[in-house]
């Protein structure tokens, strides 16, 4: 449920608009994005605005009928464009999650260091535009800094990672309850 709801699949404005368009269903970023372990703090901090947004095969048609979009916040990521194959790594943040889909533009410059000290030891090495993340989700740029409280396993990535875990440990579970009803019956 509270992943439903950080999701944006909630009854309501944004909800019905969905629904109307087909797009209810439609995969989370957040629901295909698959974050090194320890990493989801800092990739939940950095794409924070966008990890609810509706993937779409194309833009075109979403965007043009969210002008009747009365009320709530909508994103739109398009899933179609370019393959992740066909796009650059242009970040270290980039290289610690794993997408169907480039999401180079939403990192670019976004670097990584695995501890607060070091994050702002090397502020002043940043170039205009450039940024620090670290595992815990401290971010910074050379004249600011961002803190979130709480961990990885606190936010939306977290929960996603643990319900995975928790359906593929489910599927084993049934299998083996199948295996063993199977072994009793004969």
């Amino acid at each position: 449920t509270l992943q439903e709801v950080a999701l944006g699949r909630g009854e309501g404005g944004l909800g019905d608009w969905l629904r109307d368009q087909g797009l209810a269903e439609a995969p989370r970023l957040a629901e295909c994005l698959e974050v090194d372990s320890g990493w989801e703090a800092a990739v939940e901090t950095v794409l924070a605005g966008y990890l609810d947004a509706v993937c779409v095969p194309c833009l075109d048609g979403p965007a043009q009928a969210a002008t009747a979009l009365a009320q709530g916040h909508l994103t739109l990521f398009e899933t179609a464009s370019v393959s992740a194959a066909d796009a650059p790594v242009t970040t270290e943040l980039a290289d610690r999650l794993h997408a169907p889909w480039p999401l180079a533009d939403l990192l670019l410059g976004v670097q990584t260091a695995g501890t607060v000290a070091e994050a702002l030891a090397r502020r002043s090495e940043l170039r205009d535009g450039e940024t620090v993340v670290t595992p815990q989700g401290v971010w910074c740029g050379r004249r600011w800094l961002r803190l979130a409280p709480g961990g990885g396993d606190d936010g939306m990535l977290g929960r996603e990672r643990e319900i995975r875990q928790l359906e593929a440990a489910l599927r084993e579970d049934t299998a083996t309850l199948e295996q063993q009803d199977a072994h009793l019956e004969a």
